[in-house]
């Protein structure tokens, strides 16, 4: 394997551990949102969902801008030995 496949794969790989946090994010969300609709449909604990269910939507919405901006930078950076 020459060098510069070497680099341009450590660019990708350096890109897609970028997007491990938005991803983290969005599956507490979606963890958090099922929950929280767990606790009213199964314990009728309002309270709770009304607690779980804002901080649910609150990490689905920066998870999902997190992701975005992570992969529109992924997009438009420029490979290693281009310019």
């Amino acid at each position: 394997m020459n060098a510069r496949a070497r680099n341009a794969g450590r660019a990708l790989l350096r890109g897609l551990t970028a997007l491990i946090w938005p991803l983290t994010l969005l599956t507490a969300g979606a963890l958090a949102g099922g929950v929280a609709e767990t606790a009213v449909g199964r314990f009728q604990a309002y309270p709770l969902y009304g607690l779980l269910r804002p901080v649910a939507d609150l990490l689905l919405v920066i998870g999902g801008v997190w992701l975005v901006v992570g992969l529109a930078r992924l997009g438009f950076t420029r490979p290693p030995g281009r310019r």
